[in-house]
């Protein structure tokens, strides 16, 4: 029946509301009346560097974020290997110390060392997040996102410009 369908229009109608309202049009080369003057400086800059220039840079700028990303994923990995070495030492101390009456120098020195090597742990954990962001921003800074759009432009054109040539053959 038609009535069913009456709660799918309003849930519809949110949704584009909210679409509406939430999603604007991003700075590229599309929409350069929103992007500030840098952004227009450096979109200019990659048209002015050609199709293949281009290319070649967004190739080599990818290959230099994955491999920061990788190196920085590696870096994680070793991390998560000493902080489950870490979780292993720790419980075996706090079996050692079960009893008041156990305690010596000797583990009172090795609870010391546990300490400082979490506290270490939760200090590498928090550079992980500035390093990631530093990438992030570095990504963001070098404009990679425009280098694309203006590359896709670019082809665009291409194709467009090939099509009148191809009609203007015919």
């Amino acid at each position: 029946n038609l009535q069913s369908y009456s709660v799918f229009d309003t849930e519809y109608a949110q949704l584009e509301e909210f679409v509406n309202k939430t999603i604007v049009p991003q700075c590229s080369p599309r929409h350069l009346e929103i992007c500030n003057e840098a952004e227009k400086s450096m979109i200019n800059g990659f048209y002015a560097k050609g199709t293949v220039a281009l290319n070649e840079h967004v190739a080599l700028f990818e290959r230099q974020l994955t491999e920061k990303w990788d190196k920085l994923d590696k870096k994680k990995l070793d991390r998560k290997k000493r902080e489950n070495d870490f979780r292993a030492r720790n419980t075996e101390f706090k079996k050692k110390t079960e009893f008041p009456e156990s305690i010596t120098p000797e583990l009172d020195k090795e609870k010391e060392q546990l300490d400082r090597e979490k506290e270490s742990l939760m200090k590498e954990l928090e550079n992980f997040d500035i390093e990631a962001a530093d990438i992030s921003k570095d990504k963001k800074d070098q404009g990679l996102t425009l280098m694309k759009l203006v590359l896709l432009d670019l082809a665009e054109k291409s194709k467009k410009k090939a099509r009148k040539t191809k009609k203007g053959e015919l």
